[in-house]
């Protein structure tokens, strides 16, 4: 309201965008922000960023010669054949604008630790194109040490990205018109059994289980430090999650030999522009020269949203990492372990809004388990605790009782939880 006559007007009249600490994307500098749990097979890290690591545990912290993941989900667009949006999935995350804490729940044989509502825009946007903005809801499903051998090998995550229009204070451009194609999957950098960063780096051969759906790495001990590693076998696949669209038939999978794609800066880094572009493309099962015995990563492209004008637009995916080795059994035993986890998520169905006793439907049970909770010292709602925060007021209250009883019984409007799909 300051007049343009006033001295200050000059000032405050123009664009103001947000300047965030090293804090807001470096996890490990806050607690809250990351989270390490084991379970006898795997060590398993996670920040709220959505990167992850995950060590052998028998030789952890033996770094060089272990089974291993790093990666995280990544966002995918294409405007004019060049990727615009993508999510960075190296040690820190410089794209994510929103710092957010990672929250865990415990249950009788498995973790899960999730993050929301995490900010993602463009790389490198041209100047006439508008800055998109994303949500993100990352869950990590890491079983204990009492889950069955089979199921410790596995990590299962549930991943949900939705594009919305920017805050009021994001900056616009005039010329924007819609949105393009959106991809969302998991880049990983796969050492199976190891990777030493030098001139030998790695050692790994590449496939793709066609019958199956995995997309898998097969180690070979170069060194014969640890001759149990060889014949190791480490793959993503997709499980048939309860979200819509979820297939275990990915849109697209690259398995790629790092030599191409690792390293071409100084001192080291993805060709990020390039491995965003195959991330974008449908075809399935490419492994680029799969007997090389190279250092590999893998690129598992899950869904894509299509173009449009609503900035509503979402789509889920539940993906699994599985290790499996000591003998030459092929990816049989991979496949097993796949099958077990992909089992499993049908048996536990993430996660629906409204549904406080985790019985897989919203109906009139989640209404007493709701009273109970908030009035009679019981149980909080199952899973992430916002999934009884139907209102979708960031807390759960006596406004989440009311609109339950109104969907379930008056024709009212659904439950809506922040950061649930």
């Amino acid at each position: 309201n300051i007049s343009s006559n006033d001295p200050l007007h000059a000032l405050t009249s123009k664009p103001v965008q947000a300047v965030v600490s090293d804090d807001y994307y470096e996890c490990p500098r806050d607690p809250v922000t990351y989270d390490s749990l084991t379970n006898g097979v795997f060590n398993f890290y996670v920040n709220a960023n959505s990167q992850e690591w995950i060590h052998d545990a028998a030789t952890f912290p033996d770094t060089v010669h272990e089974i291993f993941f790093q990666g995280g989900p990544f966002i995918a667009t294409k405007i004019s054949g060049d990727t615009l949006v993508g999510r960075y999935y190296g040690a820190n995350d410089q794209h994510a604008l929103a710092q957010v804490q990672l929250k865990q729940n415990s249950y009788p044989d498995y973790w899960l630790s999730y993050s929301y509502n995490v900010a993602i825009h463009d790389l490198n946007p041209p100047v006439d194109t508008k800055w998109w903005w994303f949500d993100m809801l990352h869950e990590n499903v890491f079983f204990k040490s009492n889950a069955t051998d089979v199921l410790k090998h596995t990590v299962i995550k549930f991943v949900t990205a939705e594009r919305h229009a920017p805050p009021g204070w994001w900056p616009t451009q005039p010329t924007f018109s819609g949105y393009e194609d959106t991809y969302i999957g998991m880049m990983m950098d796969i050492d199976a059994p190891w990777d030493t960063m030098g001139s030998q780096n790695g050692r790994n051969r590449g496939g793709y289980d066609a019958t199956n759906k995995i997309a898998w790495t097969r180690g070979w001990d170069y060194t014969n430090a640890h001759p149990t590693y060889n014949d190791y076998y480490a793959g993503l696949a997709l499980a048939a999650g309860s979200q819509p669209g979820e297939s275990i038939t990915p849109y697209g999978t690259y398995n790629l030999r790092n030599d191409t794609w690792l390293y071409p800066q100084s001192p080291w880094g993805w060709k990020d522009g390039d491995l965003y572009r195959l991330a974008a493309r449908d075809s399935v099962g490419s492994v680029e020269q799969p007997d090389s015995i190279v250092d590999r990563s893998q690129i598992l492209t899950a869904r894509k949203i299509d173009a449009g004008s609503d900035a509503n637009m979402k789509a889920s995916f539940t993906l699994i990492e599985a290790v499996d080795g000591g003998v030459a059994i092929g990816p049989t035993g991979l496949a097993a372990k796949v099958s077990a986890a992909r089992d499993w998520v049908t048996a536990h169905p993430f996660i629906l809004c409204g549904d406080a006793n985790n019985s897989g439907s919203v109906e009139v049970g989640d209404v007493v388990t709701l009273i109970n909770y908030l009035y009679k010292g019981g149980v909080p709602p199952e899973g992430p605790v916002l999934r009884g925060d139907c209102n979708s007021s960031n807390a759960v209250e006596v406004g989440d009782v009311v609109t339950l009883i109104n969907y379930l019984y008056k024709g009212g409007v659904s439950p809506l939880c922040p950061g649930i799909w």
